[in-house]
């Protein structure tokens, strides 16, 4: 390969093995020698932070931890943080991840006492958003197939029958039979029945299971209430049978005197925030933001504060950094071949790519075969240094090799950067057993200032 650089950078890529999962992060100096293992099992997510250092996630049976390790000695410090950590990215001893919290400040306050019983039922369980007027207390009971979900101002029953508020919803697998004289009447969209007993009124309908209110003078009011109710996933996360913990994400910033928080989601939702990139002064920052049936890239760092720089439409983000030529991204359909690698504006830089990153004049590029290409901006100059890859990452500046095993350290030499013949110093590191998210979406493993 012609057309030496005067850069010598190493490359790091995401191998993906046999099995998906964790893996190990293993790096070979600038030219392919001096293989060594830097953490053997269980990483889930690295990136070259500068200064020789890689930043790394290793799942540590249901947490993840942050760790810092140091190429030249292969010593690792930490853990930096730990939790539920996904997502990286490096930039001058800073990094950005995503972190989930869990909450129970937004499981509503009229359902907190009765989780633990309704979490005993297999069935969907409807209940209000809110507590219905005149009660007091929540009364729940439950189990298999059944449940029942009591607002009440006479938890003990103490009351006589004038003098309660017995406000409930129930559900159980048989279907109810209304009684003769039964109104029949629509609720959420189907056919239901308004009957009353001695003392009482119920609505009963069909939703999967029989499900009935109560107890309502009017049918208006039956109605009413019912039409409120919503699956407690939908009011309180898919987590609310093990205690109503709501996992939300965090896009948060470690290092430094103190964390900085840019993001943060109350309650549950569906999405997630994925840093990717640090511009060169590590001021900027790059998030794929994934949420409701779409996907956006976000730039955070900006003195009028995050800006939307694009949307994708049915399409899933697969990568996206700075380059010379501005912001560039990777597009892929849900299913099917990998988008090319392009600017935001359109020009295409590579075809059929699944990750990419760019530091200086040195770009590195996943095809969709695998292959790692490395090219030199500044002269066309291109070489394939790996195989079977999913990620891919340019380390921030030269990486010196390592001494040897209690020898001296000694200033870097010409021939610790590879081959002269060939323009770039090249190491790797590579994780077997890369994670991935549904569909085309990776869980990109990845590098950034």
């Amino acid at each position: 390969m012609e057309g030496r650089s005067s850069e010598a950078r190493w490359i790091a890529y995401v191998r993906a093995g046999e099995q998906v999962g964790p893996g190990s992060l293993i790096a070979v100096r600038p030219g392919g020698g001096g293989e060594r293992t830097l953490l053997d099992a269980g990483v889930v997510g690295a990136d070259a932070g500068g200064a020789g250092a890689v930043f790394a996630l290793v799942r540590r049976g249901e947490t993840t931890e942050l760790l810092r390790v140091r190429i030249g000695s292969g010593a690792a410090d930490g853990p930096r943080a730990t939790g539920s950590l996904s997502g990286i990215a490096a930039a001058r001893g800073r990094v950005a991840v995503e972190r989930r919290v869990a909450s129970g400040s937004d499981v509503p306050r009229h359902l907190r006492g009765a989780l633990d019983e309704l979490a005993t039922t297999s069935i969907t369980v409807l209940a209000p958003p809110r507590r219905p007027p005149g009660t007091t207390h929540t009364v729940a009971s439950a189990g298999g197939r059944r449940y029942e979900l009591r607002f009440t101002n006479d938890p003990d029953g103490v009351l006589s029958h004038a003098e309660q508020v017995n406000v409930f919803v129930g559900a159980s697998p048989r279907p109810v039979a209304p009684l003769p004289d039964a109104l029949p009447v629509e609720v959420r969209g189907t056919d239901g029945s308004f009957s009353c007993g001695a003392s009482a009124c119920f609505l009963d309908w069909e939703e999967g299971s029989s499900y009935a209110v109560g107890e309502f003078g009017r049918p208006e009011d039956a109605v009413e209430f019912a039409e409120s109710l919503r699956p407690m996933e939908e009011l309180i996360g898919p987590s609310w049978r093990e205690g109503g913990a709501v996992a939300a994400p965090q896009l948060v910033v470690l290092g430094g005197p103190e964390e900085t928080v840019l993001e943060s989601v109350e309650g549950y939702c569906e999405c997630s925030f994925h840093p990717m990139d640090w511009d060169d002064a590590g001021e900027r920052l790059l998030v794929v933001t994934r949420a409701e049936g779409f996907t956006t890239v976000t730039e955070y760092g900006r003195p009028d504060g995050p800006e939307v720089l694009h949307e994708a439409a049915g399409r899933a983000i697969l990568d996206v950094s700075y380059t010379p030529e501005g912001v560039a991204i990777i597009e892929s359909p849900a299913v099917g071949r990998p988008g090319p690698l392009r600017t935001l504006d359109g020009r295409t830089i590579a075809r059929r790519a699944i990750s990419f990153d760019v530091e200086g004049s040195t770009m590195a590029v996943v095809r969709g075969n695998g292959d790692v290409l490395v090219r030199d901006l500044e002269t066309g100059a291109e070489q394939v240094v790996g195989t079977g890859a999913i990620s891919v990452t340019v380390s921030p500046g030269g990486v010196a090799p390592a001494p040897s095993e209690g020898a001296p350290q000694r200033p870097p030499q010409p021939s610790d950067f590879g081959d002269p013949t060939v323009p770039f110093g090249v190491a790797v590191a590579a994780l077997a057993g890369a994670s991935v998210l549904g569909g085309a979406t990776l869980l990109l493993i990845r590098r950034r200032r």
